[in-house]
């Protein structure tokens, strides 16, 4: 039987597994880095206000609905009427009312300014600087206004361009925009479907450096799904082997154990790689010659058979009990003939 040209040899077959397990690993290493960022980023992902300012549920009222644009970094908003009254929040910290002078007070979203401010030192009478700077689209500042507060809030140096020169204690605390969490809080007004106007509230948390430390040490926690997705690939690649290899060597071995039972067994197909193989069409051109020499050696033993029974004289021995053929008799000698050379010439006489 000529062989077939056979591919996948042993060597082949466990070095290809062993850079597959290798490029496994690291795809495992890289997709946990990955996940560890993506944990990183959500833990303090900030708050997407223009998606949320662009969605129609702000319109409809659907304010349940904006939740999913706070982020995951302690962020929300409240919606509050033109009285200033609070209509919705999606979280606990927000007033429940201002006045129209404290959110005129407080920021508006998306304006190139924002207010510093500082506390001047002093003897004894503290004083409080603002100032107003505007960003502009080249990267610079510009100084808009600077303003002064005594202890009591009042103006005594410049002003800001509404020309009040008195503040409460609570405009004074919104001037910057800072909540008392310490939050940065500014101001939106829209109008809903139905034509009513209203202020949305958006307070942005600040991160603090101990809770962001504290986050980021317990982040390596991740890692530790290294160790099963390890074990699994391990897993895959072991089962993997033993069905190429495994499987046609159990194969073959139960071949030979049925031929050296007296069984004839052929090993066939059994796959894995090409050493395997080879080892099982020889096994098989080996389990054919063999029953071809067993069948040859019963074909003579039958033909024998057959021949003694025709011809029993001939192949059978002769029996114990059968008489044995006589050996011819020598008839007994008498002195006479003995003496007259009938046995053989005879001796001369001696004479006296």
């Amino acid at each position: 039987m000529k062989n077939k040209p056979l591919r996948g040899s042993l060597f082949g077959l466990l070095a290809k597994n062993y850079l597959l397990f290798t490029l496994t690993l690291l795809a495992i290493a890289g997709s946990v880095f990955v996940l560890w960022n993506v944990w990183l980023g959500s833990l303090y992902q900030p708050a997407d206000w223009g998606a949320a300012l662009s969605d129609p549920a702000l319109y409809a009222g659907s304010y349940d609905q904006l939740l999913r644009y706070t982020g995951r970094s302690g962020s929300s908003f409240a919606v509050y009427d033109t009285a200033g009254t609070r209509v919705y929040a999606s979280a606990d910290g927000f007033d429940a009312a201002y006045t129209a002078e404290e959110m005129a007070c407080i920021p508006v979203y998306g304006d190139s300014s924002m207010v510093d401010a500082y506390e001047l030192p002093s003897n004894g009478q503290p004083r409080y600087l603002f100032i107003r700077h505007q960003y502009r689209t080249d990267g610079t500042t510009a100084l808009e206004a600077v303003m002064i507060l005594d202890q009591d809030y009042q103006v005594v140096f410049g002003g800001f361009e509404n020309g009040k020169r008195s503040y409460t204690p609570r405009e004074f605390q919104l001037l910057d925009g800072r909540h008392s969490d310490g939050s940065y809080l500014s101001r939106h007004q829209f109008v809903n479907d139905d034509g009513q106007a209203y202020i949305l509230l958006l307070r942005d948390a600040v991160i603090d450096s101990d809770a962001y430390y504290q986050r980021y040490n317990a982040s390596w926690r991740i890692w530790l799904l290294v160790i099963p997705l390890y074990l699994a690939a391990a897993g895959l690649f072991i089962w993997w082997l033993k069905n190429k290899i495994g499987r046609p060597l159990q194969r073959l071995n139960d071949a030979v154990s049925a031929q050296a039972e007296g069984r004839m067994s052929r090993v066939g197909d059994c796959g894995g790689t090409w050493e395997i193989r080879r080892i099982g069409e020889s096994f098989d051109r080996f389990s054919e010659r063999l029953a071809e020499s067993e069948a040859e050696r019963w074909r003579l033993d039958e033909a024998a058979r057959s021949l003694s029974r025709t011809s029993p004289m001939i192949s059978r021995p002769p029996s114990p009990s059968s008489p044995a053929i006589s050996a011819p008799s020598v008839t007994a000698r008498s002195p006479r003939s003995r003496r007259s050379g009938i046995c053989g010439p005879s001796r001369p006489r001696r004479k006296p």
